[in-house]
């Protein structure tokens, strides 16, 4: 059975001619867009053949080998120039993420502009500042709980200039970048209730880093990031 993190990337995708899922596993994400009609073709990639094995045998089994693609390689080194619709990442670290696109992003796509589904599995801070530092505007993005962990979805596309509707990079606080402008705009549950939980910890190690007296400026910056999440909690 697909997991729940997997099935909100299926439940977001309304209708794509052609779909690529860098990094696919098992191509659970693929095979169930293919199974509803939401994508004609799909490529599935992975960086070796062992790891892309349980995709091509998941396929065969499916007996829909025909409008699914495998391809080893690594990110988006697998896609020929502007031939997908959109891309799916999920299930790496959102600097590796950051990393594939700025590897050759703009080399694969010079007339087409694909949406970039996104699902880091940690980073997502790092992952939301590359993207508004290179010119991608994140239009969506929300956070799912799933096994225990909360999974992070971010949905972006290439601009020329970042929309008024979201704060710009110079005025955005880590706090920001870490639970994501649109999140905390929406007033996501989920951002509350690990804004909460965050809270509280970081004030039980502010109350431990003080008793072991540190230094007052290590002090200061995690009274200035608890502040910080305070305020957001607040607003939410």
């Amino acid at each position: 059975m697909i997991s729940k993190r997997l099935q909100y990337i299926v439940d977001f995708v309304t209708c794509f001619e052609t779909i690529a899922d860098i990094g696919c596993d098992h191509g659970y994400v693929c095979i169930e867009l293919i199974k509803n009609n939401k994508v004609k073709k799909a490529i599935a990639s992975d960086i070796s053949y062992p790891s892309l094995k349980k995709t091509i045998d998941f396929v065969k089994v499916n007996n829909i080998d025909d409008r699914i693609e495998t391809r080893v390689g690594d990110g988006l080194d697998v896609l020929n120039k502007d031939e997908v619709d959109a891309v799916i990442v999920a299930g790496m670290g959102g600097v590796l993420i950051s990393d594939i696109l700025k590897k050759n992003y703009n080399l694969k796509f010079k007339e087409k502009n694909p949406l970039l589904i996104l699902q880091p599995v940690q980073q997502a801070k790092d992952l939301r500042y590359y993207l508004y530092e290179n010119k991608f505007e994140i239009v969506d993005e929300d956070i799912v709980f799933d096994m225990g962990k909360y999974y992070n979805i971010i949905v972006a596309k290439k601009i020329n200039e970042i929309s008024n509707t979201y704060l710009t990079i110079e005025k955005c606080k880590d706090v920001y970048m870490e639970y994501g402008i649109l999140n905390i705009i929406k007033k996501n549950i989920l951002v509350r209730e690990i804004l909460e939980e965050r809270i509280k910890n970081s004030k039980k190690l502010f109350d431990d880093l003080k008793q072991k007296k540190v230094k007052i400026s290590d002090l200061n910056i995690l009274s200035q990031k608890i502040k910080e999440m305070e305020e957001v909690y607040e607003a939410l």
